[in-house]
């Protein structure tokens, strides 16, 4: 997905002027760009998913983008094509991954937890390496995130962390910032 994230920022860095057309064969140039960009927006924002509605839309944009990009000259026609590629593996990934949106919004959610946990487990940093590796705890991010959906209970998140630590990284921290830490965790709202 990297490569798609590498042609929207060149999209986004590079914006297209429309000179004399704007308008081809009734459809709107502006308006066909906007669109593109906004669904590809939606679908980096939800973790590479888009709702069904959302999969229609970029498919018309596909569509459109299929006749526009060959009639076009130069800087518009590489913009258009750029876009035509983006919106086809974006519509190539979202049409097989058939899920309800729902299901889209509770992955959107739970990724959005997912980092809030990342972060205050890495500012606990028990390993000193954090700053290198972003990834250190995810491990241990599971264990949270379970302990988060069945309770909110302090000291059971206490002694969680506490055991992870001491087995799975051979380490401890001090309590003080391990209290600091579950009451940081506790603030995070699991729906």
């Amino acid at each position: 997905m990297d490569h798609l994230k590498n042609i929207y920022k060149q999209l986004l860095t590079n914006p297209i002027y429309y000179k004399n057309r704007k308008e081809i064969f009734g459809i709107n140039l502006e308006n066909l760009n906007i669109e593109t960009l906004k669904l590809t927006t939606k679908f980096f924002d939800s973790k590479g998913y888009l709702k069904k509605e959302e999969i229609i839309s970029i498919q018309q944009c596909l569509n459109q983008l299929k006749i526009v990009s060959n009639v076009l000259e130069k800087q518009e026609r590489q913009h258009f094509t750029s876009l035509k590629q983006l919106a086809q593996e974006i519509f190539d990934i979202t049409r097989v991954k058939n899920l309800s949106d729902d299901e889209i919004q509770q992955r959107y959610n739970w990724s959005k937890v997912y980092d809030q946990i990342r972060i205050i487990l890495n500012e606990l940093d028990p390993s000193g390496v954090a700053d290198m590796v972003d990834n250190e705890y995810d491990d241990l991010n599971f264990a949270v995130y379970s302990q988060l959906l069945k309770s909110k209970d302090d000291q059971k998140m206490f002694e969680i962390i506490e055991f992870n630590l001491n087995y799975n990284y051979h380490t401890s921290v001090a309590i003080n910032s391990l209290n600091e830490t579950v009451k940081k965790l506790m603030k995070i709202k699991v729906e």
